[in-house]
């Protein structure tokens, strides 16, 4: 434990290391600081972590850093008679993270600026109802999938993804209410691949990729517009808030980020960047949560923590999520949780694992007092 490590260190792990320097004691730096011990030790074993990946651990005679960005790969110490190193080599490799971030930022970086403050301000003739709320939720559309029908019983691609959802949603919103305000509720994966690498961030799974990267996220941007642009038609003002995936963590937020620039200057449009993985949306007596991937039974709970003065204030409580790809609905002590098919059909593993959903998209209404009124379903085929 040495001030050496302060150039790797949070905020908080700076405070934990310089008390623990000055009076060498994990308790003394709890009682400084009003935590657990075990929460000092594991601050600082994190910073000792840290710094080892960067290739400083002096007490293995690691003391040659790697830059920012890159993680020590492996490191070969020669030693002389005397037990002391002679030389030593230091392979390094670029994180995986970063190499997830360098590509979202070429392939964004461009374009949001090419786009920024590009959409128009429109108005809307139809009067519309403000005791009304229409919701889109977007769950699963796993657009960047690639199926082979002899394989998997239907074709499928980016091409095929973008045009299914802006003929469901166009059909959606045709036979939707002039509610004043529409909510579209991406519950995410909306892509199925966040980088080249054809794999899954977390798990590291396989994926069926249709193509480049670059090119599926093109098609995906532009469809996300088109989808928010057809809500303008119907509605006054369009939501748009979004679910933090496990097949798009990154290429979601980049999506977000775009569609704030594009409708920069729109007041109709609301765009919210997902940061936190539980998002809400307050409507009159209903208070509405979207999440991923979290169980269930989990939910209400979570609603109730996070959204205390809200909870108490509304009558209704719903969760809108996805990630399982079929339409489940439960009813718990004053919450209720939906999971929604996906618009897209299925790829070579979840085809050979048995899995036979349907395909459709819905539009929930919701009434300022009286909660959820009623839905139109949009079957896929």
């Amino acid at each position: 434990m040495t001030e050496e490590l302060l150039q790797f260190a949070t905020e908080k792990q700076a405070q934990y290391l310089k008390s623990y320097i000055d009076h060498n004691s994990y308790s003394i730096v709890a009682r400084e600081f009003n935590v657990n011990e075990s929460t000092v030790r594991r601050t600082l074993k994190k910073l000792r972590k840290k710094a080892t990946a960067q290739g400083y651990s002096p007490k293995h005679d690691m003391t040659h850093i790697v830059p920012e960005g890159y993680s020590v790969k492996g490191v070969s110490t020669l030693y002389g008679d005397d037990g002391k190193p002679k030389c030593q080599w230091v392979k390094s490799s670029k994180d995986k993270t970063q190499q997830t971030l360098d590509v979202l930022r070429d392939a964004v970086s461009d374009i949001v600026e090419g786009v920024k403050g590009a959409y128009r301000p429109t108005s809307i003739e139809t009067e519309c109802n403000g005791d009304l709320l229409c919701v889109y939720p977007v769950a699963d559309a796993h657009l960047g999938m690639y199926a082979w029908r002899e394989e998997t019983g239907e074709d499928w691609d980016s091409d095929l993804c973008a045009e299914t959802l802006y003929k469901t949603m166009s059909n959606l919103v045709a036979k939707a209410p002039p509610a004043k305000t529409a909510l579209i509720a991406n519950l995410a994966d909306f892509f199925h691949c966040d980088s080249n690498s054809k794999t899954t961030a977390r798990s590291g799974h396989i994926l069926d990729v249709d193509t480049r990267w670059a090119r599926v996220f093109r098609i995906g941007q532009q469809c996300y517009r088109q989808m928010i642009e057809l809500a303008l038609t119907k509605h006054e003002n369009v939501i748009v808030k979004s679910a933090i995936g496990n097949h798009d963590d990154n290429t979601g937020v980049a999506l977000a980020m775009m569609m704030e620039a594009y409708f920069g200057n729109e007041p109709r449009v609301t765009i919210d960047v997902p940061i936190n993985p539980f998002s809400y949306y307050r409507f009159g007596n209903t208070l509405l949560g979207l999440n991923h991937n979290v169980k269930a039974a989990m939910l209400p709970g979570i609603m109730a923590a996070d959204q205390r003065e809200a909870w108490g204030q509304t009558r209704f409580h719903h969760w809108l999520g996805g990630h399982i790809h079929h339409q489940t609905f439960h009813e718990f002590a004053g919450c209720t949780t939906e999971t929604f098919r996906s618009p897209s059909p299925k790829d070579n593993w979840t085809h050979s694992s048995g899995y036979r959903a349907d395909r459709d998209m819905v539009m929930i209404k919701y009434h300022r007092e009286k909660g959820c009124v009623g839905r139109i379903i949009e079957p896929i085929y």
